[in-house]
């Protein structure tokens, strides 16, 4: 059996197996660099507005951005001006479910908008098909698997027919006395 060698990439002094996970601990070094470039850590009020916001939106879900997060919170804790109570705790086990699941696991939301929709699709294509085979039993046309027995049946019906037209016919001839 062959290994398969795994793609190590190191961001931020973190190393990565996961391609996808490694694009987004950079895209979050990115954005804790601009973060950090823009943020006046001399007022708290407005660290923790920051501290509070990246929570809220679940920007920070990589060991870069957990790392940052846990910057902002020690800054908090050790400032006078910010109660202990307002810093809320880092929500780490959502994002350690989130982020280290399995691939087919990681955005539950979105693969049961997935299922819904394959749901849907399957019931509109299953009921498109019960109409197909109401018209198809309903119809009196022929179809490809019964054509030859419809269209000897109609010969037939017009062989009587005309067997029965010809014998009135004969009988109205013999009334009238004209032989043919």
């Amino acid at each position: 059996m062959s290994e398969e060698k795994i793609q190590k990439i190191e961001v931020g002094g973190f190393l990565f197996q996961d391609k996808e996970l490694a694009e987004k601990a950079r895209r979050e070094q990115e954005g804790i660099r601009y973060m950090k470039g823009r943020t006046n850590m001399g007022k708290p009020q407005l660290v923790l507005k920051l501290y509070d916001n990246i929570i809220e939106q679940e920007l920070c879900q990589t060991p870069i951005g957990i790392g940052y997060l846990r910057e902002l919170q020690d800054y908090l804790t050790a400032s006078p001006a910010i109660p202990r109570e307002r810093i809320q705790p880092i929500p780490v086990e959502k994002i350690i479910r989130q982020e280290f699941a399995p691939k087919g696991e990681r955005d539950g939301k979105k693969a049961s908008g997935k299922l819904w929709v394959s749901l849907a699709g399957n019931i509109v294509l299953l009921l498109m098909v019960a109409v197909m085979f109401a018209v198809t039993l309903s119809s009196r046309l022929p179809t490809i698997l019964d054509y030859k027995e419809k269209l000897l049946d109609e010969y037939a019906s017009w062989e009587q027919e005309l067997d029965q037209r010809e014998r009135t016919v004969q009988q109205k001839e013999r009334e009238l006395g004209i032989e043919p």
